[in-house]
């Protein structure tokens, strides 16, 4: 015997006394109007969140197909989309070192003097800004030669180390935290943060995640009731047809990818937090960081006798780190007060390591002392947090499960408007017009 949309086998209000199984029914009925209430609250939360629900999958859906239209076909490591999936995973701007060029630079050369290249950057810096500090020097590869890059005063400059001409300043090495031009998934990205209402889009984004949130829990509760009462009555299947097609598709739709949907609004809210808490804390003004903008410079000024030092504890540190693996970049600075070797490494990831230049110890993102990011938890743990919401920090595997369950949010988005509304043309004709109901 069927069971109908309703969660009983017969929706008819005196059918129970002429069907078979009423007692297990009634058994297993809930006693107070829990499940009524848990449906309602799905209902209201959809009808009054469609907008802003619809507005926040689409745009993540967006970023993710951009996303993986760019890993799938293997796209340049130096595309606008590729650049911008890494745009902030090293650092802030001030902190970041690593480059769009270093991603398919060559290593600097085995058996390299890099203490003499980068007292020969800092010679030819002061050269050119006489009287002023340097704050960082580092060297690398730039098309094939090797390259000083030195920052002296205000003026960020660069040097062919091998006749000391000095390059053009759009030919500088800029960090990759900048913002590239020309980025799909970073359009997509600007209207899923709600940048375009300053800095209280933060808000709107808490307020998606809180509604999606919602949604999951009253669908899943509803879900596991229905479950429940079906098996008392021997019916063991996870899915039914019930309600029509686009019922039965969306029943199945959120069963199946229910992890990948929990795993998306869950971090979806946590970074929501984060973000919400940097906004209150720049409004009150109690923050360093402008809204939208970039810490303030920690950079303190550097002497030459230092740098030999610095540069031998540096790549000690990091040989130990990853032994016997090639360097593209090294910077020397001094950053919030500590002393800073920096290395990009000729990995597969071209990964940044930061040491301590004075002890060798390795460095994170946040320390104590660094400048305020606007992130109440620190700038590493937030974007940890992004890439398992997008689904690279489990890889391959993450990015297609968290695809999957943007496209089941999507199809859900769809279909429970669709759903909505058949069920409500249904209810008008026999005159019943609120647009919520149990």
């Amino acid at each position: 015997m069927p069971l109908h949309a309703c969660g009983r086998l017969n929706c008819g209000e005196n059918a129970a006394s002429k069907l078979p199984h009423v007692a297990v029914m009634e058994r297993y009925a809930p006693k107070q109007n829990g499940e009524a209430d848990m449906l309602y609250w799905h209902r209201a939360t959809a009808f009054f969140g469609l907008i802003i629900l619809l507005y926040v999958i689409v745009t993540g859906v967006g970023i993710q197909l951009s996303d993986m239209r760019a890993l799938v076909t293997h796209a340049p490591a130096t595309s606008p989309d590729m650049l911008m999936m890494r745009q902030h995973i090293s650092g802030t701007p001030g902190f970041a070192v690593v480059s769009p060029s270093d991603y398919t630079a060559s290593a600097l050369p085995a058996g390299f003097d890099y203490a003499r290249a980068l007292q020969r950057t800092a010679s030819l810096g002061r050269a050119a800004m006489p009287g002023a500090a340097l704050t960082f020097v580092e060297v690398r590869v730039l098309a094939g030669r090797i390259v000083g890059h030195a920052k002296v005063g205000e003026e960020d400059m660069a040097f062919y180390l091998d006749d000391g001409t000095r390059l053009p300043d759009a030919d500088v090495p800029r960090s990759v935290a900048n913002e590239v031009k020309g980025s799909t998934r970073h359009a997509f990205k600007k209207l899923h943060q709600f940048r375009w209402a300053g800095p209280v889009g933060s808000f709107f984004s808490g307020v998606a995640g809180l509604l999606l949130g919602s949604l999951i829990f009253t669908g899943l509760w509803h879900y596991f009731k229905l479950l429940r009462r079906r098996r008392a009555m021997g019916r063991k299947a996870l899915v039914w047809k019930a309600g029509g097609t686009w019922r039965d598709l969306h029943r199945a739709t959120a069963i199946f990818l229910s992890m990948p949907l929990i795993w998306i609004a869950g971090t979806g809210i946590v970074m929501s937090i984060d973000d919400i808490g940097g906004s209150i804390h720049r409004l009150a003004g109690t923050s360093t960081r402008a809204a939208g903008g970039s810490p303030p410079d920690q950079s303190s000024p550097l002497s030459d006798h230092e740098l030999p030092d610095m540069a031998r504890i540096t790549l000690g540190a990091f040989d130990r780190v990853e032994p016997g693996t090639g360097v593209r970049v090294l910077r020397l600075r001094y950053y919030a007060h500590y002393k800073q070797g920096i290395v990009i490494a000729d990995d597969d990831n071209t990964s940044q390591r930061v040491f301590n230049a004075a002890s060798g110890a390795s460095m994170s993102m946040q320390e104590a002392g660094y400048p305020d990011t606007g992130f109440p938890y620190g700038w590493e743990w937030h974007q940890r947090v992004k890439q398992l919401h997008r689904g690279d920090f489990f890889g391959m595997t993450g990015r297609w499960l968290v695809t999957l369950g943007g496209l089941g949010l999507l199809y859900l988005g769809v279909s429970g408007p669709i759903m909505y509304w058949q069920m409500w043309r249904r209810r008008a004709r026999n005159g019943r017009m609120n647009p919520v109901w149990k």
